[in-house]
């Protein structure tokens, strides 16, 4: 309907040009001819209006210009944004956290897709009132950053995409973009690093980190690595088996990855678990700097400036395929290595390499 009423009107304003044209045509054809002569080949577009502005002598174009730019404007119909809304929700939080949200964010910005609209959300906001703004914002997909954002969008009752990012566990209901590094660009520097190790062995929950293992398996294959994925059901087996784990294995074949996992208590087992690593010349990685610093010997962390593209893209595929769930790692990373830790496993790091890292260990 639109697109007919914009050409009735261009249609009238093409009439009036003619009878423009006429007044200032003295020693040429008279409007009627002119009229004549071009109706029956002249179309109301871009094309045919620039088109008949070239047929008229040079001197007259400068005198009908204004008129024949409002024709094209107005004949040409109005086109729909169709650019998706998307609502991004953040929790209140410290300035460090707060910091974290406003990076990812102003990375989102930056995809020209899109058009975000956010809102922090505090303790006190309902559900009621956060699907209220929802509405009122007319939005397409809903992103919320966070674990606070995580467990916000569980309580959601949306008929819109919910995606979720900025954390490390995922929900089974929820497509999220966790910080846990992506395995095949983590398997990839392993190769890089130590090309003859074959065996990677990490412990794992299924119900937390089921999503990565299947992952991990294809990403073991690309790389010609076999990977050893053991599980266990409680915290109280994972220490025990991590030491056992080290006890046996070779460290001219093997390497243990580190991933998040909350079973995993990580932190209390970790100086135990390097010394003896160091002992053996047995290569340790994971997904956190701050192992690195402690003396494993690399790590692949989120680059946050560009986490929001990633939760942009899932989005956008989102809504395409509304029904599917998708868990990804983190695929823009940032990586960290122990040089101290490198020399003493016989792997030599040259300078061109060490630039490509963002974070060197020990610090000078």
């Amino acid at each position: 309907m639109t697109i007919f009423f914009t050409n009735i009107v261009g249609l009238v304003l093409f009439f009036m040009f003619f009878l423009f044209v006429g007044f200032y045509q003295k020693h040429s054809l008279s409007h009627k001819q002119f009229l004549k002569k071009y109706i029956n080949k002249i179309h109301l577009n871009k094309t045919s209006i620039q088109q008949l502005h070239t047929t008229l002598p040079h001197h007259r174009q400068s005198a009908i210009s204004p008129l024949l730019l409002l024709l094209l404007l107005i004949s040409t119909p109005v086109q729909a944004d169709n650019t998706p809304h998307i609502g991004v929700l953040y929790p209140e939080s410290g300035k460090r956290a707060s910091q974290l949200y406003s990076t990812i964010i102003k990375n989102m910005r930056q995809h020209s897709d899109v058009h975000i609209q956010t809102r922090e959300f505090t303790a006190n906001d309902s559900t009621t009132d956060i699907q209220q703004w929802l509405n009122d914002k007319k939005s397409q997909a809903v992103i919320l950053l966070g674990k606070k954002g995580m467990n916000l969008g569980k309580k959601l009752t949306v008929d819109i995409p919910v995606i979720s990012g900025a954390h490390m566990e995922v929900h089974e209901n929820q497509s999220s973009v966790s910080l846990t590094a992506d395995p095949e660009q983590l398997f990839y520097q392993l190769k890089t690093l130590q090309p003859d190790v074959e065996t990677v062995h990490v412990i794992y929950n299924k119900a937390n980190s089921g999503w990565l293992i299947k992952q991990a398996v294809l990403a073991a294959h690309s790389n010609k690595i076999k990977l050893n994925a053991i599980q266990i059901n409680n915290m109280q087996a994972a220490g025990p088996r991590l030491k056992q784990l080290v006890q046996k294995l070779d460290p001219q074949k093997d390497a243990i990855w580190l991933a998040y996992d909350p079973i995993l208590p990580i932190k209390p087992l970790l100086p135990d678990l390097l010394r003896k690593a160091w002992d053996k010349n047995l290569i340790i990685f994971s997904g956190n700097p701050y192992h690195v610093q402690r003396g494993t010997l690399f790590a692949l962390f989120p680059d946050y400036s560009k986490l929001g593209l990633q939760l942009i893209e899932l989005t956008l595929n989102k809504l395409d395929k509304n029904k599917q769930i998708f868990y990804e790692p983190s695929r823009y990373l940032n990586s960290a290595i122990n040089i101290r830790t490198a020399s003493h496993l016989g792997i030599q790091i040259s300078s061109i390499q060490r630039n490509k890292f963002k974070m060197v260990f020990p610090k000078d």
